[in-house]
């Protein structure tokens, strides 16, 4: 299966382009959400509820995700998630008026757990695609787009939320929200997928497996895979880590420092352009040159990072000194944690035959999603009793580099096997 360099050029633009239309329009509902929910309830919860739901819902569907993806056409299974994503939206918007006060809970609710659903079965099925839309030299340049489209639309959307929000307020974030899913859909449906023999018999026999009897095979390929079972330990703990970045960095600058909401903005902002510079760094590379190096580095630069960044709150006076100290680490986090992701996602795209992708990569997006509520609760319990935030992040950033600089012998001693057995 080869897919000549304009058909490439086509679907790389064509996936991109939906790739930043739903995450602009999806950041900016979920900021829209979160602003509804708080001047309705009044409840701090009303940003995290989506935290609270997904992991929930990404790990009671674990099983049965990873088998669809595997045995399914991936392209009905992006198709079908999106339409009930947009159905689950137009009831809201046909209901949400009719309900007040906490009320609204309800609905929202609702449409949250079935969201979670239908986003986990077509992001599963988009990451299991991806080598049935490129050419394998090409997945490497369509996975750093992809990233650095969700990486820009992180930049924008915070500030086009606010103020779309402000002028129209909360029924046209629906309105509008609904219209751009309308169009990442007609565009993912005009998009071609190439199927291999192997996919076509693999869906063949499906039907012959139970659901758990068939995940098991899943399992069986990642136990003959310490790399990949290694990189899905590193992105559990860094996930967990970083929770204390999400909690903390908010309570410190506003806070503690007293710096005001504005001086949070530019900092997101600062990260969101690292992950974007990073994603496009990788984009000009055809493949990993250095995959050693893409995992290794950045693993410990970003516990280094975030100790380093808890050290430059605690000495920092002014917002000057924050904006310019603390976005120049939060700008490398970015660049790190983008260098990472991207050639993770790369080297399990390239080298997981696709008749056990979608098992891969549910079990690895559940184990992330998972960590967050544990990592929520337990830095927000953190930050509430303990006064020194910004040494609650040094620290956890150091204890994050010592377990990073433990693992560090196996971790390579993994990379190296793994590039005996593909890389030739």
């Amino acid at each position: 299966m080869t897919i000549n360099k304009r058909d490439t050029n086509v679907q790389i633009f064509k996936a991109v382009s939906s790739s930043l239309i739903s995450g602009i329009s999806g950041n900016m509902f979920s900021y829209g959400l979160g602003l509804m929910l708080l001047a309705t309830i009044g409840s701090a919860i009303s940003f995290g509820l989506s935290m609270v739901i997904t992991p929930v819902i990404d790990l009671l569907f674990l099983v049965p995700v990873g088998n669809l993806v595997n045995h399914c056409a991936h392209k009905k299974l992006i198709i079908g998630g999106m339409l009930g994503r947009l159905l689950a939206l137009a009831l809201l918007i046909a209901v949400i008026d009719q309900f007040s006060d906490q009320q609204k809970l309800i609905p929202v609710s609702i449409f949250l757990i079935v969201n979670a659903l239908c986003v986990n079965l077509y992001t599963t099925a988009q990451n299991s695609a991806i080598h049935e839309l490129v050419n394998a030299d090409q997945i490497q340049r369509l996975s750093s787009l992809n990233n650095s489209a969700s990486s820009l639309a992180a930049i924008i959307s915070p500030t086009l939320g606010v103020a779309l929000y402000s002028w129209l307020g909360f029924d046209a974030f629906l309105l509008c929200e609904l219209i751009a899913s309308m169009v990442s859909l007609i565009i993912t449906m005009s998009m071609k997928f190439q199927i291999s023999a192997d996919r076509q018999h693999v869906q063949r026999q499906s039907q012959r497996f139970q659901q758990f009897q068939n995940f098991k095979i899943g399992l069986a390929y990642l136990k003959q895979r310490p790399l990949i079972l290694k990189l899905i330990s590193i992105s559990v703990y860094l996930n967990f880590i970083f929770s204390a970045l999400n909690i903390g960095l908010p309570f410190i600058v506003i806070k503690q420092l007293h710096l005001g909401n504005a001086a949070i903005g530019y900092l997101d902002t600062f990260n969101a352009i690292g992950m974007l510079t990073g994603s496009l760094y990788l984009s000009w590379q055809h493949q990993p040159k250095q995959l050693r190096q893409q995992i290794i580095v950045p693993v410990i630069m970003l516990t280094s990072l975030l100790g380093l960044l808890g050290l430059v709150l605690q000495q920092a006076t002014s917002l000057n000194q924050v904006l310019a100290l603390g976005g120049g680490l939060l700008f490398l986090l970015g660049f790190s944690l983008a260098i990472l992701n991207v050639t993770s996602q790369v080297r399990i795209q390239t080298t997981v035959p696709s008749h056990l992708l979608g098992r891969v990569s549910a079990t690895m997006t559940t184990a992330n999603t998972a960590i967050f509520p544990i990592g929520t609760l337990f830095f927000t319990a953190c930050f509430q009793h303990f006064p020194a935030g910004a040494m609650i992040l040094a620290l956890t950033g150091g204890i994050g580099l010592l377990i990073s600089l433990l693992i560090l012998p196996s971790l390579r001693h993994d990379l190296i096997q793994d590039q005996r057995m593909f890389d030739h």
